[in-house]
C-alpha cells in the first residue's frame, strides 16, 4: 500500500468505517487518482467558477463542464427536500425569510427531519445546488459523442465532490467514447 492510500484508509478508520469498507475506498481513491495522471485529467474553474476539465483518452479528445442544473430543485429538490407554500398544510413550518410575497410556509417532503430540511431548502443557491456534467468527445475538433447526468447535489468547493464529480466524468467519458466508435464506423469504416 503506497503512503498516500494507506494515509486515506487510515483517516477512514478514525472515522469508524469498517476496515474492508475503508481499504475498498482507498483503492478506489488511488485508481481515480493513477488514472488522472495517465490521461492527463484535472478540473480547472471558468471565469464563474465553474469547474472544467480536458483530456485525452483511447484516443480521444474529451472535455468535462460542470453546469447549473436549472430544473434540478423543481425535478430532484421537491421530491427529496420539500417546497415552499404561501398556505399551511399539515407538518409545515412557518418561512419568515423574504419579503412580503414571498411564501410563509415550507412543507417539508417527508417528516424525518423537517428542520434539516428547512435548513436545506433555505441554503440551496447558496451553500449548495443542483448540477450536471457533460462530457463530450472529440477528434480533429468534431465532436463525436457526449453524455450526460443531472441532479447532482453539489457543495461549495468540497473535495468530496470534486472526486464524486471525476468519477462521473469518467464514467460519462466512457459512453461518449463508445458512441465516438460507433459513429466513427458508421462514418468511415474506421475506428
Amino acid at each position: 500500500m503506497d503512503p498516500l492510500q494507506l494515509q486515506h484508509y487510515q483517516s477512514l478508520r478514525k472515522l469508524g468505517i469498517g476496515a474492508g469498507h475503508a481499504l475498498a475506498c482507498s483503492k478506489q481513491r488511488t485508481a481515480l487518482h493513477l488514472k488522472c495522471a495517465e490521461t492527463g485529467f484535472a478540473w480547472a474553474e471558468n471565469r464563474h467558477g465553474f469547474l472544467h476539465a480536458r483530456w485525452q483518452q483511447e484516443g480521444f479528445d474529451l472535455t468535462a463542464a460542470v453546469v447549473n442544473d436549472e430544473d434540478g430543485w423543481w425535478t430532484s429538490g421537491v421530491e427529496y427536500i420539500g417546497r415552499f407554500s404561501r398556505c399551511w398544510q399539515p407538518g409545515a413550518i412557518r418561512h419568515r425569510h423574504g419579503d412580503r410575497n414571498a411564501c410563509e410556509w415550507f412543507v417539508p417532503a417527508n417528516l424525518g427531519d423537517p428542520k434539516e430540511e428547512y435548513r436545506l431548502a433555505c441554503t440551496y443557491g447558496h451553500d449548495w445546488w443542483y448540477a450536471g456534467v457533460e462530457v463530450k468527445a472529440s477528434r480533429a475538433g468534431v465532436t463525436l459523442g457526449s453524455g450526460s447526468l443531472f441532479g447532482i447535489e453539489f457543495g461549495c468547493q468540497d473535495q468530496g465532490d470534486r472526486q464524486y464529480l471525476t468519477e462521473i466524468a469518467f464514467d460519462l467519458a466512457s459512453d461518449a467514447i463508445a458512441g465516438s466508435k460507433e459513429k466513427l464506423q458508421t462514418l468511415c469504416g474506421c475506428h
